[in-house]
């Protein structure tokens, strides 16, 4: 840590730490040493921390920045999960410790749980020990199956709401892809003509409090073209569009489906409403920006499901289909024991097409290929 003199006559203390080169300049040689020194101190300080201090620091950090349902989340995390390695100082942290760490909590919870937590402490010795890095391996992804309400169901819901807040919320749900939280908070001026500008949500804090916010993501704050089922009964509404709660909104949908014998949840509405309209054809891109969806990706992998109805109708055209072209009669196998010639000189496979069906010579004679 040796001072240099630099032509504008400051003085510049160059410092490494963490495989980064960091640099005090002043005009006081002895100021700029002190201030690398101070760094140098402040950084072996921060890595001697607990994980678990750590992770309380950054939150607050983080606290004005992120929405109260993350915080809230983070703040879970912090006091459930994996005590132990809340009290392991982050300069003792490696891969064998988090990976663990990793199979102790992937025992008893979801892949999804794990990767959450796991990021979480990614975040934080990203933010106090970059240098610091982990090869473990995180629970494989599972494949998430939706029960997705048929057309006929959700309109069973509407007709069967036992209140014109449940009915409501259930319309704008399937039929315009509001979130719970997006519904919650909507107010009548939000809404021209036949547009809703979606533009808050209502969410929990950390104190269990409701609060409103800006919505989810950039993408989130977007209009969406009211259909007009959904305008007629929204017509002479003020104020509050559902002026109920969320846990609220939340019981009221688990009754009726149980009353209806349904197992969908009320997220699932909005599943549907992506999906009824990739199964009509509308273009992915018009769903992602009425449905608030940041990528193509996102939609692909969660919510392109097929609608029950609609692939139940689709499962008969393709039987009708091959139970007219492809039948049993034309469908018959060709079964030889072929010739001494044949099993010592090979043929090469050729394939043929005719209307119905591709028939494959080989060595052992043909067979047909469905």
């Amino acid at each position: 840590m040796k001072p240099k003199k630099l032509p504008s006559g400051s003085w510049r203390v160059q410092v490494q730490k963490d495989g980064k080169r960091y640099s005090f300049t002043s005009k006081d040689k002895e100021t700029a040493k002190e201030n690398a020194r101070t760094f140098l101190k402040v950084k072996a300080d921060v890595t001697a921390m607990p994980l678990g201090d750590a992770i309380d620091s950054y939150i607050e950090l983080k606290r004005n920045v992120l929405s109260p349902s993350t915080i809230k989340g983070y703040e879970q995390i912090r006091q459930a999960y994996l005590p132990e390695l809340m009290k392991i100082p982050i300069q003792e942290l490696n891969s064998i410790v988090m990976q663990r760490a990793i199979n102790v909590i992937s025992a008893n919870h979801s892949p999804k749980t794990v990767r959450n937590i796991y990021g979480l402490i990614s975040s934080v010795i990203k933010l106090y020990a970059p240098a610091l890095s982990f090869a473990v391996r995180l629970p494989q992804k599972r494949r998430v199956v939706y029960s997705l309400p048929t057309t006929q169901e959700v309109a069973q819901m509407v007709a069967e709401s036992f209140t014109e807040e449940l009915r409501t919320a259930i319309m704008l749900a399937a039929f315009c892809g509001l979130r719970r939280s997006e519904i919650i908070a909507l107010d009548s001026d939000d809404i021209i003509g036949d547009t809703i500008h979606v533009n808050k949500a209502a969410i929990y804090d950390s104190e269990g409090n409701t609060v409103i916010k800006t919505p989810k993501t950039y993408c989130s704050d977007r209009y969406v073209t009211v259909p007009d089922v959904v305008k007629e009964h929204l017509a002479g509404k003020v104020g509050k569009i559902c002026p109920i709660g969320l846990s609220t909104l939340t019981r009221q949908f688990v009754t009726l489906r149980k009353r209806l014998g349904l197992s969908c949840r009320f997220h699932d509405l909005r599943h549907y409403y992506a999906s009824f309209q990739h199964a009509i054809g509308v273009p992915d891109q018009y769903i992602m920006q009425s449905g608030g969806w940041q990528s193509d990706a996102i939609l692909k992998s969660v919510y392109r499901n097929t609608l029950g109805d609609m692939k139940r109708k689709n499962d008969e055209l393709i039987n009708s289909f091959l139970n007219t072209h492809i039948s049993p009669e034309k469908c018959t196998r060709l079964h030889t024991n072929g010739t001494s010639e044949d099993n010592k000189k090979p043929q090469k496979p050729s394939i043929y097409k005719d209307s119905t069906a591709f028939i494959i010579h080989g060595r052992n004679g043909a067979r047909t290929r469905d």
